[in-house]
């Protein structure tokens, strides 16, 4: 881990020192969720079965809607801030609430259980984004419960 965060930090200081941009992205998910990710798991159990085991359920992330971050791109290509910018919603979302509002919105009435396997861990990985907002004039249109409705109707779930 020490040697990534070092490799990363060498390479955004090179982009800037180059009069780049560097963009570092949240968790992009969009409407067909790649194979083995904690999306297409969540799609897995809620269809699967009655009682749903949660592991890690309260650790909360910053998840960012495909199109946001694409939009985000394209407004850095335009303006080229020689600048570091975070690009996510800045707001967190724990694994617990992402399951809730996926059965919410798949079943009428939820008859699934949610049992909750604690891992002792408190992690929130948020992002400030007020540079993103700043510089490229750039904010989130989707939020999180915007973007599962988009993933339940691009799958037909």
């Amino acid at each position: 881990s020490n040697l990534y965060s070092f490799n990363k930090h060498e390479c955004e200081k090179s982009v800037l020192k180059k009069g780049g941009t560097v963009l570092r992205f949240t968790n992009v998910y969009g409407n067909v969720p790649k194979k083995n990710t904690l999306i297409s798991d969540i799609i897995k159990k809620t269809n699967l079965s009655e009682k749903i085991i949660i592991k890690e359920a309260e650790l909360k992330r910053d998840f960012l809607w495909i199109d946001d971050a694409i939009d985000s791109i394209y407004k850095s290509c335009q303006l080229r801030p020689n600048a570091i910018i975070n690009i996510g919603t800045g707001k967190p979302t724990s694994i617990y609430e992402l399951y809730n509002l996926f059965l919410k919105n798949l079943f009428e009435k939820n008859e699934k259980k949610l049992l909750i396997e604690s891992s002792q861990k408190d992690s929130c990985l948020v992002v400030d984004n007020s540079k993103a907002m700043d510089i490229l004039k750039w904010s989130p249109k989707t939020s999180i419960s915007g973007g599962i409705k988009n993933i339940i109707h691009e799958m037909k779930l």
